[in-house]
């Protein structure tokens, strides 16, 4: 990869400069891992002319600090 870099910017021909930027893609599309984040999101019912303030959290975690009585 370094030397794909080095010969991508020491080239003055576009065809050279396309070549080295493939090479260069094609390692990063091979090589590099892919982090996919998921959140699923807790699903959690409640009846909203009872319940005021109830917010879904990343982590599921229940946050009752904001709820109140309607």
């Amino acid at each position: 990869m370094d030397a794909a870099a080095d010969a991508y910017d020491a080239a003055t021909d576009p065809a050279e400069r396309k070549k080295q930027a493939e090479i260069i893609a094609r390692a990063l599309h091979e090589d590099v891992p892919v982090i996919i984040t998921v959140w699923s999101g807790a699903v959690r019912a409640y009846r909203s002319d009872r319940v005021r303030g109830l917010r879904a959290h990343p982590s599921a975690f229940l946050d009752l600090t904001t709820v109140s009585r309607a």
